[in-house]
């Protein structure tokens, strides 16, 4: 199943003998990854999609996958395109990436008159990538171009070719807060739909910001000194990266025009420096698992405090120990956790989050619990 975005694109890949080695995707439908887990630079052209009720898409055709005809990628510093392109202030731009050391660029296909071996594939790469992208009320158009070469490490000198790379696609704007990015037209980040409800069951009733995800569930991070006691749920905001998990109490979700959700809920944040990487670990293809940690490098609860100003204001509180509790459903993956947090601001001492995350969120972010 793809969590990964469709894109309108056009690829030209012409092979130095004058073989036009793009024929057999030009037929494809294309699909994008930006920072999914561990794909940063990912473009699929498959032969076949259906969508699910879920709003996905799966390659599945009479019970039998369908591989992707061809695949793009970036390696190496390239992979970081994503984080460059959303931190800087510029809506359009170009930059050219080299290296001596690393191949930057990786193209393979399917089903080419260069590879004899029945469904082998023909790999392509390149240590040099120039990268053009330009945002507008449509999308962002991602443009590539590099100069390719056989894989030595894969055809090992039983193929010799050289090629030239073009590909530019149009992500819509609504796909992008999928991967990171903020939609660029400025009412639809305003306008809430009225009477929706996130069931969580599919594409249109997922409360996701993209990036995060309102979980079913509770946090307390037990804060008795407040003037204003902070809501615990119904709903948890939680965004779940690699190595570091982010929470928040939320009291209520609207769905924008542009298809995300929008929180109302507590100042301050609990994070964690346990991520999808330790969850997946823990489990190890089990339905359950528990994790303890000691320590303050486990995380800390921020911006909660009622401490004034002229004392410092909110300050965070590390936390001394925790232990999570992971349990694996139909639903998605429940996560429990009791905490102690220490001096340093006037919170309680214990902290407690239960949450549910739900499966087709983590689909779409490639987590494989």
């Amino acid at each position: 199943m793809l969590g990964a975005p469709l894109v309108e694109a056009s690829i030209e890949l012409l092979a130095d003998d004058g073989t036009d080695l793009a024929a057999q995707l030009r037929g494809c439908t294309p699909t994008l990854a930006l920072g999914r887990n561990d794909r940063q630079f990912s473009m699929d052209f498959w032969p076949h999609l259906e969508v699910q009720g879920d709003g996905l898409f799966t390659s599945n055709q009479h019970g039998n996958w369908r591989a992707p005809q061809g695949h793009i990628s970036l390696g190496g510093p390239a992979s970081a395109m994503p984080s460059f392109i959303s931190s800087w202030t510029s809506t359009s731009d170009r930059v050219t990436i080299a290296s001596e050391n690393e191949l930057l660029v990786s193209v393979a296909l399917r089903d080419t008159p260069y590879v004899s071996v029945e469904g082998g594939s023909l790999y392509l790469s390149g240590r040099a990538v120039e990268i053009a992208y330009d945002f507008s009320e449509h999308g962002l158009t991602i443009g590539l171009s590099a100069r390719l070469s056989a894989n030595d490490r894969v055809h090992k000198g039983s193929v010799e070719l050289g090629a030239q790379l073009r590909v530019q696609c149009l992500v819509p704007d609504n796909a992008l807060p999928f991967l990171g990015f903020s939609s660029r037209k400025a009412q639809a980040t305003t306008v809430e739909i009225e009477g929706w409800q996130p069931r969580q069951t599919s594409i249109g009733d997922l409360a996701t910001t993209g990036s995060g995800i309102a979980a079913r569930g509770t946090l307390d991070w037990n804060n008795p000194q407040s003037r204003h006691p902070s809501p615990t749920g119904p709903w948890v905001s939680c965004g779940i990266e690699k190595h570091s998990m982010s929470l928040k109490p939320v009291k209520r979700v609207a769905r924008l025009a542009t298809g995300l959700a929008r929180y109302a809920g507590a100042e301050g944040i609990l994070e964690l420096m346990i991520g999808a990487a330790h969850f997946e670990a823990a489990l190890n293809n089990r339905g359950r698992a528990r994790m303890a940690f000691t320590g303050p490098g486990i995380g800390f609860v921020d911006g909660v405090t009622t401490w004034p100003m002229e004392q410092g204001g909110p300050k965070p509180q590390a936390f001394e120990r925790l232990v999570i509790d992971l349990e694996k459903a139909a639903a998605g993956l429940r996560i429990v956790g009791e905490g102690l947090v220490g001096p340093g601001g006037d919170l309680g001492t214990d902290v407690h989050f239960d949450l549910m995350i739900p499966a087709l969120w983590l689909r779409l972010k490639g987590y494989r619990f």
